[in-house]
């Protein structure tokens, strides 16, 4: 047998909600009809939970989901997506080709949990700096 790749299915959509740092709400206006709310979860990141009981963790938190919102709400987007336990897992494509994920990481709103642990402090985690990133 040959390797299998999954091909992430591709879909323009319009984020219509930021519930966190790592979930927004998308409609598919392709459908007239009855155009169709769901979640979307960013692939590959992890940002910091807003019911955190710890204050740095939250503060991060909303920061993650102002960011997130300034670029992506009310916005029409492209997802790269693939469906992954009932759930719409997505790369998420500003329409000027920027990667939302690849954003959240480097600007350090979001840690990828694949390669590094959940940041112990997330206030020096998001304001560590980075060869290239200058946090003002």
């Amino acid at each position: 047998m040959g390797n299998k790749t999954s091909t992430p299915n591709v879909k323009q959509v319009k984020v219509i909600a930021v519930i966190t740092g790592d979930t927004i709400t998308v409609v598919d206006e392709t459908d007239k009809v009855q155009p169709a709310a769901y979640p979307v979860k960013l692939s590959r990141i992890q940002a910091a939970q807003i019911s955190s009981k710890n204050i740095n963790e939250q503060t991060i938190a909303h920061a993650a989901q102002y960011a997130l919102g300034t670029m992506v709400l009310q916005q029409t987007v492209m997802l790269r997506y693939t469906l992954r336990h009932g759930l719409t897992e997505a790369e998420i494509i500003t329409d000027a080709g920027v990667n939302v994920n690849d954003w959240m990481l480097q600007n350090r709103y979001a840690y990828d949990p694949s390669i590094e642990d959940e940041p112990e402090d997330w206030i020096e985690y998001h304001t560590a700096k980075q060869p290239g990133l200058y946090i003002i």
